[in-house]
């Protein structure tokens, strides 16, 4: 994928969550935009350390998402961020639509427990990794690193769904 169909590729989805918010008020884009801007751009310490910690802000916010508004924004954030953090890594490839497949049935799954965000966000951590392992593992990918970064992605979104979450879902 080339410059130029990268930026048609995040314009458009960019567009395409921006309709899923109409009729939301100006703070909550600004809040969604400040926060897809942020998940997006989680993972580019990647640059700098070989292998994953764990950090991520995708999960916290997809499922942020799927709380306030509905799972299809969720989902449609978490596709959104998935995209522009592989094209910021250049790593277009069969890994990114993975991570989109897995986030959209864990996110699908952890809808259904969204009254109680932090429990729901603890699904969608387990569920994504379970699901996005086992289509590497049968597709022949090592997944060893991210196996030893599971328990500090658990504990990064759980905290940041107990300290953060409550105070963003009063504010979109």
């Amino acid at each position: 994928m080339n410059k130029s169909d990268s930026k048609k590729w995040i314009y458009y989805s960019f567009i395409l969550i921006l309709i899923l918010l109409i009729g939301k008020s100006l703070l909550s884009i600004l809040i969604a935009i400040f926060l897809l801007t942020l998940g997006s751009c989680s993972l580019l310490y990647r640059y700098v350390i070989p292998i994953s910690i764990g950090f991520e802000l995708i999960t916290f916010t997809s499922v942020l998402f799927t709380a306030a508004f509905d799972p299809i924004l969720g989902i449609a954030s978490a596709c959104f961020m998935v995209l522009v953090s592989s094209i910021l890594a250049q790593r277009i490839c069969l890994v990114m639509f993975l991570k989109m497949i897995s986030y959209s049935i864990a996110l699908l799954i952890g809808w259904f427990f969204v009254n109680n965000i932090i429990i729901a966000g603890i699904i969608v951590v387990i569920t994504y990794n379970i699901i996005l392992h086992s289509m590497l593992l049968f597709g022949g990918f090592s997944v060893k690193n991210s196996i030893i970064s599971l328990p500090f992605n658990i504990y990064f979104n759980y905290y940041f769904l107990t300290m953060l979450a409550p105070i963003f879902l009063k504010l979109i």
